[in-house]
């Protein structure tokens, strides 16, 4: 990327606005002054869809997997063991709270209650916090048929944010039975992407939303054959291939996702009906001890139809081509368990020498076209992982090939390394990989209207900025780590997380807006980050409306803690559907978007408790008033809540941020927080709150101190936070 000033369509995260809470570091009991970090316990709150607490709901761990920040671009084989047993389990007390023992390494937390649907969160390890949301159950009844109308048995049914999301990141999932039907607990009032696959039949995608007030939908799925690929792979186009021949398909088609089929004795292969017409497809035929074959094929080109069937053949004919290595961290450690993956190329991008001309009087920048030249098809394939020495080995390799490695660890930033096509050596010594502590960047992404957006594509601009100067000269080089771009999801509360990344400079762009760029160094946890959209693209504009006001006490004056939401409200015994929230400016006023229809419930309240909660109800839209919303002065107002930060040894740490996380049972959202930097005796303090339990985090800016993490505390408590180094 050129080097140059910020582009002016760079949108910053806004400052008045607070990301919801975030996965903390460490968690302090009340009372108790040792993190949690250490003690190994992943805890929240469980609330239902109002914001209240719910008791004796069921939290489990089952073991999870790291999120790689590579999770659309590659594929982890799932761990053998992942999510097939619950590791431990307890039942959330009358606030709602959890606590839960994870030992180290990454966990997956379930929490299921009667009426509600289960929610699943993966990636977490121990010393992580988590407000769990809990939707009312809707049941999603899908029936699968041929074209016949005849049932179809074994399609995978799976509810995804869209249509390129990977099947571990399924928001729902089942298998359809005898009679082609299949069940599923979804949430409502929410849009998805519902997926049906079959071994036999081309997939299908299409969106699905559940008004709130359903608890039952349905929908029947025609699933269409497409074209079936067949053929053989021969040992030098006579004899059968050796045992354990396989054929690799790759597509980009939709979804990123490859197949692969085993051959038969006489090297013959078959798949189902599942490619479409239109596919560019990339076939490699794989055997012990001979190099893979890779041919490219094009179903259009080829004169197939939509239900044909085309044939191909493929010829072992070259001994294979081997790599070796071994993973080390910054301190020589050997590093197990750290996935390579392999992706072959049609060249490598040449290192070059360039001259800059001495009469050059000014600073430039020079665009490095130093990418590989690659098959658009062709998709990164986990092929092995380091042992418990650090070291691995590649094998299958065509020496007519050149290849790129990408090895990826849960802890580390990833490292590309490179294979030149030649005759030799047969074995090629990788030497000793490096790879250092990865990077965190993590955040949430939300409207202007406060509103969280829920399954949208977050995905990074790694900039790499290059200066020249007169009279020098630039040496292009082939990048040591993968510089595209990486892809996340965010989740129900509108997170996201980008783990492990290499150090660098990143944009994040979302909704074809760009954020940053943000510095992240080795090992670092950058955020939480807010990024702030205009609204969600997905929705219909037409649709949206704006009603504004301005918030005012009895006296006239503007309340500025107040924080305003919209709800959607059927009936009024219905739970209402929150569509929009924010905090009032420092004049009290506010805007909010409207989406028909009707009725709404218009709600204020004073986070600092000075005035009484007011709400007004209106059928549409055009009903609303700009008038001043009037707020009554609380008789009885909350204590205030205030408190100190201190070292180890007593003394009060000035400089040190620390987060109000106001309780739900206040906002009915967990989407309100405020920040405080401590002075020079460490002192903190919020003002009169409004009662409930809320959360407290200090964090030391320069990273000197663990950070702390208290819940629930409350209004007028004394409250101390002692940081370790």
């Amino acid at each position: 990327l050129r080097e140059s000033p910020i582009p002016e369509r760079v949108i910053r995260p806004a400052h008045r606005t607070v990301a919801i809470p975030e996965a903390a570091s460490v968690m302090e009991s009340k009372g108790s002054e040792v993190p949690l970090r250490r003690r190994g316990f992943i805890s929240g709150v469980v609330l239902g869809r109002a914001g209240e607490p719910v008791q004796n709901a069921t939290c489990s761990l089952l073991r999870g997997r790291a999120p790689l920040g590579l999770d659309s671009l590659i594929a982890d084989p799932v761990e053998s063991g992942r999510g097939a047993s619950v590791e431990t389990s307890v039942f959330s007390d009358a606030s709602g709270r959890f606590q839960l023992e994870a030992p180290p390494g990454r966990w997956l937390l379930r929490v299921e209650a009667t009426g509600s649907r289960r929610f699943e969160e993966d990636h977490l390890r121990a010393g992580d916090f988590r407000w769990v949301r809990l939707e009312p159950a809707a049941e999603l009844f899908v029936r699968v048929l041929d074209g016949s109308g005849g049932p179809i048995r074994g399609a995978r049914v799976e509810l995804l944010f869209n249509e390129y999301s990977p099947s571990h990141l399924a928001l729902a999932h089942a298998e359809t039975g005898p009679g082609g039907s299949a069940n599923l607990a979804v949430p409502s009032g929410s849009w998805w992407t519902l997926a049906v696959r079959h071994p036999d039949h081309r997939p299908h995608f299409e969106p699905l939303s559940i008004p709130s007030e359903n608890a039952r939908a349905e929908r029947t799925i025609l699933l269409s054959p497409g074209v079936r690929v067949f053929g053989s792979v021969s040992l030098m186009g006579t004899a059968s291939p050796p045992a354990g021949t396989r054929v690799a398909f790759d597509s980009i088609l939709c979804f990123k996702e490859s197949m692969e089929v085993a051959c038969a004795a006489d090297g013959s292969f078959s798949t189902g009906h599942v490619f479409s017409v239109d596919q560019v497809l990339e076939v490699a035929a794989v055997a012990p001890g001979f190099g893979e074959v890779r041919k490219e094929l094009d179903l259009a080109g080829s004169g197939a139809e939509a239900t044909s069937e085309v044939e191909v053949h493929l010829s072992l004919e070259r001994r294979d081509r081997s790599a070796h290595g071994r993973v080390v961290d910054s301190a020589g450690s050997p590093v197990a368990r750290v996935s390579v993956f392999l992706k072959p190329l049609l060249s490598l991008p040449a290192e070059t020498e360039t001259e800059i001309p001495a009469d050059l009087d000014r600073q430039a920048a020079l665009e490095v076209q130093d990418a590989p030249q690659e098959s658009y098809q062709a998709q990164w394939r986990c092929v092995t992982r380091s042992d418990e020495n650090g070291s691995f080995r590649v094998e299958g390799l065509d020496d007519r090939r050149p290849y790129s490695l990408l090895l990826v660890s849960p802890r580390h930033a990833n490292v590309r390394l490179w294979i030149e096509a030649a005759d030799s050596p047969r074995d090629v010594d990788l030497g000793t990989v490096i790879v250092r502590a990865g990077g965190r960047i993590h955040g949430v992404v939300r409207t202007r209207d406060g509103s969280s957006v829920v399954g949208l594509t977050v995905s990074t601009i790694w900039l790499d900025r290059v200066t020249l100067r007169a009279g020098t000269t630039f040496k292009s080089q082939r990048p040591s780590a993968l510089t595209g771009s990486f892809e996340t999801t965010t989740n129900l509360d509108g997170q996201f997380v980008f783990e492990p990344l290499p150090e660098g400079e990143f944009f994040l762009m979302v909704a074809a807006q760009e954020f940053g760029p943000f510095s992240v160094h080795a090992g670092e946890d950058r955020g939480p980050e807010v990024l702030e959209i205009e609204r969600d693209p997905r929705l219909d504009e037409t649709r949206a409306a704006a009603i504004s006001g301005r918030v005012v006490g009895s006296d006239g004056k503007p309340v500025e803690d107040c924080f305003v939401q919209l709800f959607r409200q059927a009936s009024r015994a219905a739970t209402p559907d929150l569509l929009a929230a924010t905090l009032v400016d420092a004049e009290g006023e506010f805007e909010l978007a409207a989406v028909p229809p009707g009725p709404y419930l218009f709600r204020a309240v004073d986070i600092a408790d000075g005035f009484l909660e007011a709400t007004l109800r209106f059928e549409e839209i055009a009903d609303w008033h700009s008038e001043d919303i009037v707020l009554v002065p609380n008789p009885d107002r909350a204590p205030r809540l205030n408190g100190r930060v201190l070292g180890q040894s007593g003394e009060g740490l000035a400089s040190m941020k620390v987060t109000l996380h106001v309780s739900p049972t206040v906002t009915a959202c967990t989407c309100v927080s405020r920040t405080r930097t401590t002075d020079s005796a460490g002192t903190f303090d919020f003002g009169p709150l409004a009662t409930g339990a809320h959360r407290i985090t200090a964090v030391d800016p320069e990273g000197r101190f663990r950070p702390l993490d208290r819940f629930p505390v409350h209004p007028g408590d004394i409250i101390e936070l002692v940081l370790e180094e």
